[in-house]
């Protein structure tokens, strides 16, 4: 065989990886300028087609040192979802409070992106920037992909000290009540900002993907032998059912106090958890974000002031039912069909900008 061959899982959220594979083919020899194939991409990407402007290039030539370097692993250790119990933080993350050099690039790229974007607006005669693209809009989706998608990775790494310290102070022998619940409070901010960021743009949003899945169910109604029974007659639901299991426990759980097999013995069992493979196919979309991952980092809040008014240590069993019955409760909240937005909302360049300025004392060291 002559040509290509690749497996796209995991490459989906890397554009420009994709895009790269997919030009091998009709190249005689390997791209010799990364940055500049990044810097032309962009511009192309973006409309700008006569000239090239300079904070896409200064983004750009950041994102190749920075995000588009990163050849880690597919699974992002950046504490969206779980909190990491102890270790050290990712290659682009932060030394303590200070973020890397890595982190402080992905931080500029958006700072550039985010004054390109605001550019295009203002030459413009009093058009919005509309996040989704669409008729009449001035910025292009592929944009505001590109700045969410930039935004979210700085957003994300940024919770990684936040869920360290939000950590340790749950493992330590004596709680305290108010610092759980100012560091658990920050936590929540950040996702509940990352999640504003996210629905700005049509490729993060969790209400198409359960739209999807309720257009595979149909009208039909013969899909009630399940776990949950009675609760289950219309197909739609049943796949909707599905597509939320698999975001957060990966198999539907059928109680929340569904416990997880001993494998120390088939008849026997341990902790109370809500599924077997919990967060493997974690996403940063919309609605997840900010109703699964931000309510759960709360219930780590809750049990921790109860068990600090109570002079005890931090009891993971509690925990565990409290994440069960979260996950349980998410998973079958389906059939609310207006819930979850299959369109953008806000605007990205001005979210983008509010939160640049909201975190900006966090990247002071990125002179």
């Amino acid at each position: 065989m002559v040509g290509v061959g690749y497996t796209p899982e995991g490459l989906d959220q890397n554009t420009a990886y994709y895009e790269l594979l997919q030009e091998a083919s009709f190249k005689s020899s390997p791209e010799p300028d990364l940055t500049a194939w990044l810097v032309k991409r962009a511009h192309r990407r973006y409309g700008l087609h006569t000239a090239a402007n300079t904070d896409v290039t200064a983004a750009w030539t950041a994102l190749r040192n920075a995000g588009y370097a990163n050849d880690g692993p597919v699974h992002d250790p950046t504490g969206v979802c779980k909190m990491p119990a102890s270790g050290t933080p990712s290659w682009m993350g932060f030394d303590g409070a200070t973020p890397k050099p890595a982190v402080c690039l992905d931080w500029k790229a958006w700072v550039h992106l985010t004054a390109f974007g605001s550019s295009m607006a203002a030459a413009n005669t009093g058009d919005s920037v509309v996040g989704g693209g669409g008729a009449g809009a001035v910025v292009p989706e592929t944009f505001t992909y590109d700045l969410v998608d930039i935004g979210r990775e700085v957003l994300s790494q940024l919770t990684i000290p936040i869920s360290l310290n939000f950590s340790s102070l749950l493992h330590k022998p004596i709680l305290e009540a108010k610092q759980i619940q100012t560091m658990g409070g920050l936590y929540i901010q950040v996702l509940t900002d990352l999640d504003t960021l996210l629905a700005t743009d049509q490729a993060f949003l969790l209400g198409s993907w359960l739209e999807s899945a309720r257009k595979i169910g149909g009208n039909a109604t013969d899909c009630s032998d399940t776990v949950l029974g009675d609760k289950l007659v219309k197909c739609s639901d049943f796949m909707e059912w599905n597509a939320r299991a698999q975001l957060t426990t990966w198999h539907p759980v059928d109680s929340p106090t569904h416990p997880t097999p001993n494998p120390e013995g088939p008849n026997t069992q341990k902790h109370v958890w809500p599924g077997l493979i919990n967060d493997y196919a974690k996403k940063q979309w919309s609605g997840l974000v900010g109703d699964y991952y931000a309510p759960r980092v709360a219930q780590y809040v809750a049990q921790g002031v109860a068990d600090a008014k109570a002079g005890r240590t931090f009891d993971t069993d509690a925990m565990n039912m409290r994440q069960a019955k979260l996950a349980y409760d998410w998973q079958t909240s389906f059939g609310n069909d207006s819930k979850y937005p299959t369109m953008p909302v806000g605007n990205a360049v001005a979210v983008s900008k509010s939160l640049l300025d909201k975190y900006a004392s966090y990247f002071a060291s990125c002179t």
